[in-house]
């Protein structure tokens, strides 16, 4: 009972939708209305510019790393039986469901990359670096920031298996893989048919 608290705290925590609440709160917009429609930071770039994407951003970045730790020094605190780095990774998960299909927009969320990050930086930060690298090269030689969210999506096992050398770390990460992949899906239809906004197009 007490794990299925802790998780369920990481979902509520990553369900807060920074990217709807920045935009509601410097233009009383709904972004789900406006640009792609996406609850994400790149749609809050194109339609409000960097600062309020930048806070966006920040918001997403920090609900993973703190769910993750939540379930980490929860899961000693409250001595669970299960393995704290285990309920640390499973609680980034979770929090990257409740980025997704957030309970407080309909289950209508942004595509987890950004939460994904903050989570896999609490629990693996050599990993997320090499990722992040890899990242911001690939958006810098194609201009698409879904290439390169799903280039660091796909390399995230591989990564994994690199750095670290404890199993659940790659299976929860193998399903995260698959969860930003999924949540792209439009966006790779969309640069093989040559229409996906580049970095810096304005919706």
């Amino acid at each position: 009972m007490t794990e299925a608290i802790i998780i369920f705290a990481c979902y509520i925590l990553g369900a807060i939708p920074f990217s709807y609440l920045t935009v509601k709160l410097f233009s009383g917009s709904d972004i789900r209305e406006k640009g792609s429609g996406n609850v994400g930071a790149t749609n809050v770039l194109r339609i409000m510019g960097w600062k309020v994407a930048a806070a966006a951003l920040a918001g997403d970045l920090l609900k993973g790393f703190f769910a993750a730790m939540l379930a980490y020094y929860c899961s000693i605190h409250f001595q669970v039986q299960l393995d704290p780095r285990f309920m640390s990774a499973f609680g980034g998960l979770f929090a990257v469901l409740g980025h997704c299909w957030p309970v407080f927009l309909q289950f209508r969320g942004g595509k987890g990359v950004a939460t994904a990050a903050g989570a896999l930086l609490f629990i693996m930060p050599v990993t997320v670096l090499i990722l992040a690298a890899i990242f911001a090269a690939v958006i810098a030689i194609s201009r698409y920031v879904s290439l390169g969210s799903v280039t660091a999506a796909f390399l995230l096992p591989l990564a994994v298996w690199i750095t670290t050398d404890y199993p659940p770390y790659y299976k929860i990460c193998m399903a995260i893989t698959l969860i930003v992949v999924f949540k792209h899906r439009n966006n790779l239809a969309k640069l093989m048919s040559g229409t996906e906004r580049k970095l810096g197009e304005k919706a």
